[in-house]
């Protein structure tokens, strides 16, 4: 999926997307090159070391359920959340590579300027539940299914941003608005 996964947010209008790999011995450090050397808006950071020696300053920065249920999604996250740049990144959304974000409006809608924006943005995604056919267009021929809970994407601002789980942050213990 890597490969269609990042392109399709790229054609939606993100900008950048980072990658974090963990756990695997498959080719997605050598797709990843292949990828970046056309495409330099994408990066990726092999998550293993930072899972097995957290920095200091992530401990609190994530709900103590999620952390403990989910340690490593939540240091990635954080890690996110600590590492984007604020003065090239307006937004961080959190996907897994089988989750497609599928806006029914054009992302600049979206996040048009308003105060809302200053809140997460909360959404259903599209979960792929296999293919018939691999590296194929993802409109063509993927099956998958809208998924009833929603992910986040949080404004990249100077706030307190915490991660409440895998599908929620919070702003100042604000969750944000749905969108369609």
């Amino acid at each position: 999926y890597l490969p269609e996964w990042i392109f399709h947010h790229l054609n939606i209008g993100f900008n950048s997307i980072k990658v974090y790999v963990n756990n695997t011995d498959d080719n997605s450090i050598e797709v990843l090159n292949k990828i970046i050397k056309h495409h330099p808006q994408v990066s990726y950071c092999v998550a293993d070391e930072l899972i097995s020696q957290p920095p200091e300053e992530y401990e609190g920065k994530t709900n103590s359920n999620f952390y403990n249920t989910n340690k490593v999604q939540s240091i990635i996250y954080t890690d996110a959340l600590c590492t984007t740049e604020k003065q090239t990144t307006d937004y961080i959304a959190f996907l897994d590579v089988d989750e497609f974000f599928l806006p029914q409006k054009p992302l600049n809608e979206i996040f048009s300027l308003d105060i809302s924006n200053e809140l997460p943005k909360r959404f259903n995604w599209l979960l792929l539940s296999g293919d018939k056919y691999e590296f194929t267009s993802l409109a063509k021929c993927s099956r998958g299914y809208i998924d009833s809970s929603f992910k986040s994407i949080v404004p990249n601002r100077n706030v307190e941003i915490r991660a409440e789980d895998p599908h929620r942050f919070s702003i100042n213990g604000d969750i944000g608005a749905i969108c369609n």
